[in-house]
């Protein structure tokens, strides 16, 4: 039976190799999480303005004033808005779609994350 006085420091020490293994996946953890809520929240916001231009397909600023005000937790004025028709025309029938794309950030240390971009399009229903 070994003597209990040799081995009080192991723990310490096993304690403080995994320690710094352990915050580093919970960052990560905790990053992936706020990529995913980013993500999801340019999605509904290229959503929702495709829906509001399929009722208003000529109010460019009206929908690019609707996506901004749809994101949440994300800075409004970094968002880059296009508004397309597809088909060529804005008259009823015909699509419209909205493009966003939004710069993501992290809190690690190190070059910037990159751009998550999206688009939608809807069916233009009146004019």
């Amino acid at each position: 039976m070994r003597n209990r006085q040799r081995c009080r420091g192991q723990n310490l020490v096993e304690f403080s190799v995994v320690l710094p293994i352990m915050i580093v996946v919970m960052l990560g953890i905790v990053e992936f999480g706020l990529i995913y809520f980013m993500r999801a929240s340019v999605e509904n916001a290229a959503r929702e303005g495709a829906r509001y231009g399929a009722i208003h397909p000529t109010d460019v600023s009206g929908i690019q004033t609707r996506v901004r005000g749809t994101v949440s937790a994300i800075d409004p004025s970094s968002l880059t808005i296009g508004v397309t028709y597809p088909d060529g025309d804005s008259l009823p029938t015909e699509r419209i779609q909205v493009s966003v794309s939004y710069p993501l950030t992290t809190f690690w240390p190190g070059p910037h994350a990159g751009t998550y971009g999206t688009s939608s399009t809807m069916r233009i229903e009146k004019q």
